[in-house]
C-alpha cells in the first residue's frame, strides 16, 4: 500500500483527474463523464478547477501519482449555471463521440430535460446547495484508510467553508460507499429510480451529524 496524502487540486491536474475518474468509473454503467469521452473530462475537469465554488481534492502518492479524488461543490446551483455558461467549450470537446453515436443526443436532452432545477429532492441529482458530487480512490488505497481520510478531508473543508447542509447521490449498488458514508454520519432522504432504470439514493451530512473530519 503506496504512502499518500492529500492536497487540494491544480489547474495543471486536470488531465490526470479526468484519466483518474475514468478509471474510478469502470465498475459502474452510466454517467456523463464516462460515456462522453476523455476530451470531455478534461474540459469538465479544466472547467471545474476554475468555477469559484467547486472544492476538488486529490489522493496523492509519495511518487505523485494521482490515487484519488474527492470533488464537489459549495452551491451547485451556481457550479451547474458556470457549466452552463461554458456549454459550448464542454460540447466541442463532447462533439468527437457524439457524432459517433448520435442516438447518445435524444438521451442526454431528455436526462437534462429530467433534472428538476428548484434543488428539491425531488430531482435526481442535487441541483442546490452544497453537494458531493465525487469521491473514490485506485484499488490499492481502498484499505489502510486512505479512501476514508480524502472524504473526511474533503467535508471537513467544506464545513470551514460554511457548508452546514451536504447532499450526494449514490447508487443503490455502491453499497461498500454508503456505508462508509453513513458511518461517517450521512442520513437517507430519498430512494428512486433514475429514467435510465439505475436504483439511486440521495443522502446528506447535516453540521451537527458526526461528520468527522
Amino acid at each position: 500500500m503506496p504512502e499518500c496524502y492529500v492536497r487540494l487540486a491544480k489547474y495543471s491536474d486536470a488531465s490526470s483527474l479526468a484519466k483518474l475518474h475514468f478509471t474510478l468509473m469502470k465498475g459502474i454503467p452510466h454517467g456523463i463523464l464516462k460515456s462522453l469521452g476523455g476530451r470531455f473530462r478534461l474540459e469538465y475537469y479544466r472547467t471545474t478547477l476554475i468555477e469559484p465554488h467547486s472544492l476538488t481534492l486529490c489522493l496523492v502518492s509519495a511518487e505523485g501519482n494521482m490515487l484519488g479524488i474527492a470533488s464537489g461543490s459549495l452551491d451547485a446551483a451556481e457550479h451547474m449555471a458556470y457549466l452552463k455558461r461554458r456549454r459550448f467549450h464542454l460540447a466541442w470537446a463532447a462533439a468527437p463521440v457524439l457524432i459517433r453515436h448520435p442516438l447518445m443526443v435524444p438521451k442526454l436532452i431528455r436526462k437534462q430535460r429530467n433534472k428538476g432545477a428548484d434543488g428539491s429532492t425531488d430531482d435526481y441529482i442535487v441541483t442546490s446547495g452544497p453537494r458531493l458530487e465525487f469521491w473514490g480512490v485506485t484499488d490499492e488505497c481502498r484499505s489502510g484508510g486512505h479512501a476514508v481520510a480524502l472524504l473526511q478531508a474533503w467535508l471537513s473543508i467544506a464545513k470551514l467553508l460554511g457548508a452546514d447542509l451536504i447532499r450526494f447521490e449514490v447508487n443503490a449498488s455502491e453499497e461498500r460507499a454508503e456505508m462508509v458514508h453513513r458511518k461517517l454520519g450521512a442520513t437517507l432522504v430519498k430512494e428512486f429510480v433514475t429514467p435510465e432504470g439505475t436504483s439511486r439514493k440521495i443522502l446528506q451530512y447535516e453540521r451537527h451529524s458526526r461528520m468527522r473530519g
